[in-house]
């Protein structure tokens, strides 16, 4: 019996890997910014939950980014790579999301000195991550952009 479930959970992992490499796994944004005059506007990355397999975009993604316009926050929701890819390719994505925010800050209205992140689940630990490897750049080419977010929320 332990044999057959083996088998069964290997076929299963085999069929996830198939569907996740499907899908494009490149760093994309999803912009949800304020639509007002000011400069100055705080936003937020928003990383959805989805256990590294995948990713609740909708739920923990948009509607998340909805609120946060509601409640006077510009946001951008991060498609960061999720399985087959590993550590640290992950951080790279957030490393990346919040360098292209911070360095377009004024064609985005959002003072790059308010940018934070958010996670949810998976999410949340890699808002974590990004804060514990925050030190340690793990992309080339930022010189002079800080990649330390000024604030974080998780929930994992």
């Amino acid at each position: 019996m332990i044999r057959n479930n083996n088998k069964i959970l290997s076929a299963l992992f085999v069929f996830l890997s198939l569907f996740a490499t499907a899908k494009k796994r490149e760093n994309n944004l999803e912009y949800y910014l304020l639509d007002n005059q000011k400069t100055d506007n705080p936003l937020v990355v928003v990383c959805p939950g989805g256990g590294y397999f995948w990713m609740a975009k909708n739920v923990e993604g948009k509607e998340v980014a909805k609120w946060l316009n509601a409640n006077g926050f510009s946001a951008v929701v991060l498609t960061y790579r999720v399985y087959p890819n590993r550590h640290p390719m992950m951080i790279e994505d957030m490393q990346k999301a919040i360098y292209k925010v911070r360095s377009n800050a004024k064609a985005l209205n959002v003072d790059p000195d308010k940018i934070g992140v958010m996670g949810f689940s998976a999410g949340g630990h890699l808002v974590g991550m990004s804060m514990i490897f925050s030190d340690k750049s793990f992309i080339g080419g930022h010189k002079g952009v800080a990649l330390l977010q000024e604030f974080a929320a998780m929930s994992c």
